[in-house]
């Protein structure tokens, strides 16, 4: 997944991905972190219910 993927490639997150809202048939997920001039960036996904 892209997290591991960048943790792989040295990114340190601010916040580990985590459980943000039920929209009904799918999780929001987030994960924060900074990039190279501190600018706070975002992974969001989106992840089926089953």
């Amino acid at each position: 997944d892209a997290h591991e993927t960048l943790v792989e490639r040295g990114v340190t997150f601010d916040v580990d991905p985590h459980f943000v809202h039920d929209m009904g048939d799918h999780e929001l997920w987030l994960a924060f972190f900074k990039d190279s001039e501190e600018n706070q960036l975002a992974l969001m996904c989106g992840v089926a219910k089953s």
